[in-house]
């Protein structure tokens, strides 16, 4: 089964769709958020991936900007 994001309507996500959105392991996902390069916030105990910080991962080439 495929799920589609809404990036429209979502403000965050998993780190599973994390994943599937940037074509990664969940694991890699895991790294990217220790080193600081993908910001998170907790949203009622859930850690979640802000997509404009994913997106702005992505258009970085990848890299976070420090």
């Amino acid at each position: 089964m495929h799920h589609e994001i809404n990036t429209s309507e979502t403000l965050a996500i998993g780190k599973q769709e994390a994943a599937r959105a940037i074509g990664c392991s969940p694991r890699t996902v895991d790294r990217l958020i220790a080193r600081g390069e993908i910001p998170t916030v907790v949203v009622f105990r859930r850690r979640l991936i802000p997509w404009r910080g994913l997106r702005e991962f992505i258009e970085s080439g990848g890299h976070a900007e420090r």
